[in-house]
């Protein structure tokens, strides 16, 4: 697994992590300083990171992913079950 550090933690934590989470780096390192969460979040998805951080926005913004995909998933199931699949 490969971790995305959030510029709310140090940068150092790349080299600590590095042995355990090879490939690990810092958001300053990867998109610069002072980058908008959603461009964190977009990153770690399409590079295949988990985000590391203290924000409670990364929190609040994976429920809210969770519970969407919760919700297509459910919703996909049902399509099927409505069809003439059967």
């Amino acid at each position: 697994m490969k971790l995305l550090i959030d510029e709310n933690l140090g940068a150092r934590l790349v080299e600590l992590l590095a042995e355990e989470f090879p490939g690990s780096v810092h958001v300053e390192q990867a998109l610069g300083r002072g980058c908008a969460d959603a461009d964190v979040w977009q990153h770690a998805i399409a590079n295949g990171f988990a985000i590391v951080s203290k924000d409670n926005d990364f929190r609040q913004r994976s429920f809210e992913f969770f519970t969407n995909l919760r919700k297509r998933l459910c919703r996909a199931n049902l399509d099927v079950l409505d069809g003439d699949c059967f």
